[in-house]
Order: structure tokens, then C-alpha cells, then sequence
């Protein structure tokens, strides 16, 4: 109930910092669409996006279960895209804003990103990783790395650190930071994870069977 007070007062407050031609819109959870038509450019969605970043910052009263009153402030991550076509698909556009919103909050709460031509390209590069890693996982292009565990005391290993690596075929060996957040993003880090242990299980395996190992 404290959250539905919440969402309703930031509603209330989008249509304060908004135009009257304006159309705003909650689409899930806590995100919401405003679509402003007649823009004269990027920079004038830039300067509502701050109205509406400030419009929200004030404390919100909210009252808990027991009917006491508390005093909440919330923030918000903005991103912004502009329709040059006017035959654009709706969905894109929607899809571009959120991919520039997503952008803000990685950077830190209360930001403000455009979706330009330099995070297009990201968000193909990153599309077409995405299924490249899918395939990466069933056609052996994972690698796994082992760092031991040394105990300084005796010097002997007593455990090791499985590190996965990707070995592209074409962008040669690439690191975790690479991948690993879009696996993550993409329900593919299961599949990953299992993959790693497999790996590890079967090299520990053959370690414990190995009579040139002490």
C-alpha cells in the first residue's frame, strides 16, 4: 500500500512537470512513458527530463501498516529518444528510451541519457554477442582457467579458482567483463555457470587420477 501511495504521488507529479499536450503513461512497476510531441529538439527533452527529475525529488508521506506516517524520497533514471520518422515503429522507439534509461542507472541515480548513434551501435554489438555466447556454450568456446589456492604455510595447493574465457573465433580470447553481464542479462548465466562447473568437476577428475601429481 505504501508503494501504490508512492506511484501515485510521482504520477501526480510527471503531470505537474509535464505539457497539457503531453502523454504520460505507466508501463510497468515503476517505469513510466512520456511522450512529447512538437519538441523543438533533443536539448528541450533534456530540460523537461531535469523538470521532472526535480518535480519528484521532494519527500513523499506515506503511511505504513500500522498508519504511521513516514517520510520517503525517491529518484529516477531517465532516457530519452527522438522520432525523426514518423512512420517509426512504436515498439522501437519505447525499445530505445528504455536501452538509454537503463544506461542512466548504470551510471548512478538521477541521470539523464540520450539514445544516439554511438549507443545504437553498442546495443547491436551487444545483440549480436548475445547470440554468438548462446552458441559459444553448446559449441566449446568456453574455456575455463585455474588460479590455485596456495596455503603459504606449506606451499601446496589446496584448492583452485575456475575463471571462465571466451575464445572467439574471430575476436580471438575475451574476458569476463566482456560477457558475463550479458549472460547475465540474458538468462544465459545458468547455462554458463553449469558449463564452468562441468568443466571443473571433470578437470578435478582427472587431477585426483592423475599418478604425477602428488
Amino acid at each position: 500500500s505504501a508503494g501504490d501511495e508512492v506511484l501515485r504521488t510521482v504520477a501526480e507529479r510527471l503531470v505537474e512537470a509535464a505539457r497539457p499536450t503531453d502523454v504520460i503513461a505507466r508501463l510497468a512497476g515503476d517505469e513510466f512513458l512520456l511522450v512529447c510531441a512538437e519538441l523543438p529538439d533533443v536539448d528541450d527533452a533534456i530540460k523537461l527530463a531535469g523538470r521532472v527529475l526535480e518535480a519528484i525529488s521532494p519527500e513523499i508521506a506515506v503511511h505504513d501498516s500500522a498508519g504511521d506516517l513516514h517520510q520517503v524520497t525517491v529518484g529516477a533514471s531517465i532516457g530519452v529518444t527522438s522520432v525523426i520518422d514518423a512512420t517509426a515503429c512504436a515498439e522501437q522507439v519505447v525499445r530505445d528510451a528504455d536501452v538509454a534509461m537503463y544506461r542512466a542507472k548504470r551510471c548512478g541515480r538521477g541521470g539523464v541519457e540520450v539514445f544516439d548513434a554511438a549507443l545504437r551501435r553498442a546495443v547491436g554489438e551487444r545483440q549480436l554477442l548475445r547470440e554468438e555466447l548462446r552458441k559459444a556454450i553448446t559449441q566449446g568456446e568456453l574455456e575455463v582457467h585455474y588460479q590455485p589456492i596456495v596455503e603459504v604455510a606449506s606451499r601446496r595447493p589446496i584448492g583452485f579458482e575456475a575463471l571462465v574465457r571466451w575464445r572467439h573465433p574471430e575476436r580471438g580470447l575475451l574476458q569476463p567483463g566482456v560477457f558475463i553481464p550479458i549472460a547475465a542479462d540474458n538468462r544465459l548465466i545458468s547455462a554458463l555457470g553449469a558449463h564452468v562447473l562441468r568443466t571443473a568437476c571433470r578437470q578435478l577428475a582427472c587431477w585426483q587420477h592423475d599418478p604425477a601429481l602428488p
